[in-house]
């Protein structure tokens, strides 16, 4: 019966992927799952403890480099192993194999991510005083979550699982999360000499799914008003590949941009104008408005729900040609 289990998940990786798509959309979210410790805050949590000790100012750029590397290379060993026995472990029976859907929903959390985005969007509409540094940064802030939460949460996370299972998945967060403290807003790289390999392999490993999610976001587009398609820039265009931007993000961000018709800042806590080139100190259309407020935010999560079930269809074409004898 383990066995059979076993060759199940490994075979239908896109089927199990799917139904915990249904379930975090189901029961997901702040009244649902969520409140389930997920295996993502116990990475993050590693993540930043070694990173607090070891990237210190006063080392010099080589040792901390050095050390950056070295951590995530050994965290996502840990990361890997601890995903495979799991595995293994819930091949053993079917609780176990709902075992791995919960931790993939908890992981993916894309309802989680709608649900706060809308609760920003409802305090921003009683905002009776809006300012640049409050309300319009605010919303071109949970615009851009929007689009970073779909590309890593959900497609870069999705082909990580489908193509080397939860092992892979695991490895992946240590990746991200590592990034994400080194650069925690914004498409560009982290500064710090501490991410800068983790970082240079997260930026090649997710282009694929950089290009996925932005294409998912391009197909929702047509059922999201906003601006006109035909004037909408390709997400991949100039600028695309700059060596100091990570495509996963500015892609994904540019995708909602040209969509919604904003401009969204390349890097909203740092001014670095100096070394960035012109198309990328903001992203998206030239007229695009940086004057975001709670309509765009609502836009912006309906355009990221249409996404969400464009990907989930997809998927469960996949699954459905996967079961096929």
């Amino acid at each position: 019966m383990s066995g059979e289990i076993a060759n199940f998940l490994g075979e239908n990786r896109a089927l199990v992927l799917l139904i915990a798509f249904l379930g975090d959309a189901l029961v997901g979210g702040r009244r649902g799952l969520a409140w389930l410790p997920g295996p993502d805050g116990l990475i993050a949590s590693i993540v930043g403890l070694f990173s607090g000790r070891l990237d210190r100012i006063s080392r010099d750029s080589s040792t901390r480099m050095v050390r950056g590397t070295a951590v995530a290379l050994i965290l996502a060993a840990i990361g890997f192993f601890a995903g495979w026995a799991i595995e293994r472990w819930a091949a053993a029976s079917a609780p176990g194999a709902l075992v791995i859907v919960v931790l993939i929903g908890l992981v993916i959390g894309q309802r989680y991510a709608l649900d706060t985005t809308l609760e920003l969007a409802r305090r921003l509409a009683r905002d009776r005083n809006p300012s640049e540094a409050g309300h319009y940064g605010v919303a071109r802030w949970c615009v851009e979550r929007m689009a970073n939460r779909f590309a890593d949460g959900m497609i870069a996370n999705s082909l990580f699982f489908l193509a080397f299972g939860l092992g892979g998945l695991f490895a992946y967060r240590v990746l991200a999360n590592l990034v994400a403290r080194g650069a925690p807003k914004g498409v560009l790289m982290p500064e710090s000499p501490y991410y800068r390999w983790p970082a240079r392999l997260y930026r090649w490993i997710t282009l694929p799914a950089g290009a996925t999610s932005a294409l998912a976001v391009w197909l929702a587009g047509l059922a999201v008003p906003g601006r006109p398609f035909r004037e909408r820039r390709l997400a991949y265009g100039r600028g695309g590949f700059a060596p100091e931007t990570i495509p996963l993000r500015l892609w994904t961000v540019r995708a909602f941009a040209e969509t919604l018709g904003l401009a969204l800042k390349a890097d909203p806590d740092n001014e670095r104008r100096d070394r960035l080139a012109a198309e990328i100190q903001w992203v998206g259309p030239k007229d695009g408005r940086a004057r975001a407020d709670a309509r765009d935010v609502r836009r912006a999560a309906y355009l990221f729900a249409i996404s969400w079930a464009v990907t989930i269809a997809i998927l469960g074409g996949v699954a459905l040609m996967m079961l096929r004898p």
